[in-house]
């Protein structure tokens, strides 16, 4: 499982790097662009921590927190907000089709928030078990 997700994290950056590429050139908002590379380097870095036994026991709980106002966000970007908002200006496409790449990325990105919520559920576990104890 291990191997699969490290693959998985890598085929991530490659298209972050491919999207990050594209909205620069279709002159998209820099605040997007901004969100877009922290949000997608959060994920990836979760996967490396969770399936990297050494570091995901020498992570703080609190660094693990980070990935919850990037889950929070991302799921408003892709659910509730308005298609208009979430493409650059200048890309004339239908709402359909913003819907369907939502999808997509939901779909795609899912491991990855499936892993950064477990990172954060194991690790505060962990700290109310042993001060329970």
């Amino acid at each position: 499982m291990r191997i699969a997700m490290y693959i998985y994290a890598a085929i991530f950056a490659v298209i972050l790097i491919g999207n990050s590429i594209f909205w620069v050139k279709s002159k998209g908002g820099w605040g997007m662009l901004a969100y877009e590379l922290l949000s997608g380097c959060c994920i990836i870095a979760a996967v490396f921590i969770y399936f990297t036994p050494a570091w995901k026991m020498a992570v703080s709980p609190w660094l693990t927190l980070l990935a919850v106002p990037v889950i929070l966000i991302d799921f408003y970007m892709s659910v509730v907000m308005h298609p208009d908002l979430s493409k650059p200006a200048g890309l004339d496409v239908s709402e359909e089709e913003v819907d369907i790449a939502r999808v997509i990325s939901l779909i795609f990105a899912a491991p990855g928030y499936l892993t950064a919520a477990l990172l954060i559920f194991e690790k505060w576990r962990y700290v109310f078990v042993s001060k329970g104890a």
